[in-house]
């Protein structure tokens, strides 16, 4: 069990977790920015042993068991899903960073595939978050939205 709070990491820091799980904190684009901070409580109920956190500045191609914290201080960002009928099970998480701007995240799935019937889904608000999962007959579902 993950029970570790998580308030607040230096970009350019790994953090165990605990279960073997670990937060990593990659560079973002702003240089200003020296920390993020995520919101109070634990991470248990977001991550699994299996999972990573990254921050993303750039446009990015999905892994499964990741966890992408959207920095949309500069600019839009575009998240690659892969085939879902390809990778059933496969589920990823994007949560967006405060930005206090107009720039969106925008999920595309591959090929013909849908998010719930629809062929793109875009995050913008701050803190706003999405849970996908991949199955073999109905594309990508939600699990989880905020």
């Amino acid at each position: 069990m993950i029970t570790t709070r998580i308030s607040q990491l230096p970009i350019g820091t790994t953090a165990d977790i605990g279960d073997d799980a670990h937060v990593v904190m990659n560079s973002i684009a702003n240089p200003t920015v020296n920390t993020v901070r995520l919101p109070i409580g634990t991470l248990k109920d977001y991550v699994s042993h299996e999972d990573e956190i990254l921050v993303i500045s750039d446009d990015t191609d999905a892994e499964d068991h990741k966890i992408y914290l959207a920095d949309l201080t500069v600019k839009d960002l575009h998240l690659q899903l892969p085939s879902a009928a390809l990778n059933e099970g496969f589920h990823t998480t994007v949560k967006v960073l405060p930005h206090g701007g107009s720039f969106s995240i925008t999920i595309n799935p591959d090929g013909t595939d849908t998010i719930e019937g629809s062929g793109t889904y875009a995050l913008s608000k701050d803190w706003g978050f999405v849970t996908l999962v991949a199955t073999a007959t109905n594309g990508w579902i939600i699990t989880s939205l905020g």
